[in-house]
């Protein structure tokens, strides 16, 4: 039995466990910022398709400018 684990006897078993658990949360993290992105394109272009469709092209334009605008118009829309 001891010939199995032989090849173990000079495994750091806690930096293996670390190194996998940052792993996880970098790809965890990852994970986050596409779904947020994913996100923010949908409420963008949520909002932008009302404000085409409400001939609504000046705000159109200051949305891409003005962030403070574009939450403004978010909650008018309930695109929260």
């Amino acid at each position: 039995m001891g010939e199995l684990f032989e090849h173990f006897r000079d495994y750091d078993l806690p930096a293996a466990r670390k190194k996998a658990q940052e792993e996880g949360r970098n790809e965890g993290r990852a994970e986050g910022i596409a779904e947020g992105r994913s996100e923010g394109e949908e409420r963008m272009a949520c909002l932008v398709r009302i404000l085409m469709e409400n001939d609504r092209l000046d705000d159109l334009r200051k949305i891409t400018l003005d962030k403070a605008y574009r939450e403004t118009l978010y909650l008018e829309h309930g695109l929260t």
